[in-house]
């Protein structure tokens, strides 16, 4: 189970979660028990914890810690980076029963936030995950399944349903699994899966140790080697062994009978009541060993040239301190503009040494753009609750606060974008939206460069250095007055190193 899961629960329990999110949520209750148990421990937790503001108990749970830390310069103290520990309000002398009915909830959402936190496998494979998509082809998901991309982790009682195309998985174990659709397939552990319907082929060059696909009627044990399995509507189990060895059992007998060792070039089945019989003569049939990968194509080079040295700075905030941001003057700029922000729920958290923002909205700062100069506006942000809620940066005709949405070349990041990539748009609002939107989380580097050296005005939007779309400005109606970062609600984002750039034209 997955932070975004997580946060799909939490919004549940509390009233918040978006009519986009239920297909995510009925598929999270149908197919892991893990987030059945964790749904209950956080109603237990709303429930006895009554009016106590839910966001000081979730804040703490989020795996914060996960923002790496940069070297500060010696003119700037060290940056903390979040987490906070736990603070729990004091129950006082509540009943003996409801304490116990706090302590039970309180320890399922601690010890699911633990293994987001802290279980990890190998270099590469998210927290908490027991495989990792390494590879999709023309995938199909089916009607009710949620989707899933390339480098996802799978939780232990994550489920893939798709009805077409091809899924590669690597496992903790050193185990490759290739799933072709239709196909159920859940991961079990690090070192099993569970394989409803469908075809599967799996390899282990490297094991760790033993690894497994469980079926309806049957536990197929790799021994080191590479075979397939196929399972059909009615649950009968077929494998074929390509290399090495393979124990195929029954799940009837399990325990109580030896397995059926299979070798290189043969093939078992069990039906559905458990019957086992080798394969004398096995029709041909073709598994997929490996996902075939699309050629990598360089980045393309940014259409713009920065010359960070030329480049004049006309506002920079770290977000370093404490304190409310509404009336505070980021540094780097002469000539005294404050920022203009909510009155509550935007404040400089001095333990996280960033802008936290727990209420929706957008803060701005004055400014006109000159034709013939080239502007680049920056800041990095990591979206910690909210599901498909966002973070912004852009462009502004006019310094509304209270709504989040901005006019002119602005780009929005999301928590998780497992059912909605994050989106650019020219504006104004939400007209003019770039094509295909990057589907990056944590923590980024959000970049608007705004050139208005032509008759018309372009904007070209990056994640880090890489430019992720690109767009034409028609001159807007309402002329640009003010830069801004927004917040969507039920969203909670921080932000730091804030800045405004502008530099002359290239010759």
């Amino acid at each position: 189970m997955t932070q975004a899961d997580l946060d799909v629960l939490h919004a549940f329990v509390g009233d918040r979660l978006s009519p986009e999110a239920f297909p995510r949520l009925e598929s999270l209750l149908r197919t892991s028990p893990l987030a059945r148990r964790t749904l209950r421990g956080f109603t237990l937790v709303e429930e006895g914890l009554g009016d106590i503001a839910e966001e000081r108990f979730f804040d703490a749970l989020k795996p914060e810690s996960r923002r790496p830390q940069p070297v500060a310069p010696a003119s700037q103290p060290a940056r903390r980076r979040w987490p906070r520990p736990l603070s729990l309000p004091n129950i006082g002398s509540r009943r003996l029963a409801l304490t116990a009915l706090l302590v039970a909830g309180i320890a399922v959402a601690l010890l699911v936030s633990q293994q987001l936190r802290w279980a990890g496998g190998p270099a590469g494979f998210p927290a908490g995950a027991v495989c990792q998509i390494a590879a999709l082809s023309d995938v199909v998901w089916s009607a009710e399944a949620a989707p899933w991309h390339e480098a996802d982790g799978l939780q232990a009682g994550d489920t893939l349903a798709f009805d077409s195309g091809l899924i590669e998985l690597a496992f903790v174990c050193g185990a490759t699994v290739v799933l072709e659709g239709p196909a159920t397939f859940a991961a079990a552990d690090g070192s099993r899966g569970v394989l409803s319907l469908g075809r599967l082929a799996a390899s282990l060059e490297n094991p760790t140790g033993p690894f497994a696909i469980e079926t309806p009627s049957a536990l197929v044990t790799d021994r080191g080697t590479q075979f397939g399995v196929e399972v059909d509507a009615a649950g009968t189990t077929e494998v074929r062994v390509f290399a090495g060895l393979v124990d195929l059992a029954p799940l009837a007998t399990l325990g109580t009978a030896a397995p059926l060792r299979l070798a290189a070039g043969n093939a078992g089945a069990v039906d559905p009541a458990g019957s086992v019989s080798t394969i004398d003569a096995p029709a041909p049939k073709r598994f997929v060993l490996t996902v075939p990968r699309p050629k990598k194509t360089p980045p393309r080079p940014l259409p713009f040239r920065w010359d960070a040295a030329a480049a004049e700075t006309i506002y920079a905030d770290t977000f370093i301190g404490a304190g409310p941001l509404a009336g505070s003057q980021p540094a780097g700029q002469a000539s005294g503009d404050a920022w203009m922000a909510p009155g509550t729920g935007w404040q400089r958290d001095p333990d996280a040494a960033a802008l936290k923002v727990t209420t929706t909205g957008a803060a701005f700062l004055p400014f006109v753009p000159e034709q013939g100069r080239l502007y680049r506006l920056s800041v990095t942000m990591q979206i910690v609750s909210g599901g498909i809620g966002w973070g912004a940066i852009g462009f502004a005709s006019a310094a509304n606060t209270r709504l989040a949405t901005l006019d002119h070349a602005w780009l929005l990041q999301r928590q998780q974008t497992t059912a909605m990539p994050n989106a650019a748009y020219a504006g104004p609002q939400t007209t003019g939206e770039l094509p295909a939107g990057d589907r990056l989380t944590g923590e980024q580097v959000r970049t608007v460069v705004l050139d208005t050296t032509g008759n018309r005005w372009r904007a070209y939007f990056l994640a880090g250095d890489t430019l992720t779309g690109e767009c034409t400005l028609d001159p807007p109606a309402e002329p640009i007055t003010h830069v801004a970062i927004s917040v969507f609600p039920n969203t909670v984002a921080f932000f730091h190193d804030f800045s405004l750039q502008v530099q002359p034209a290239a010759p």
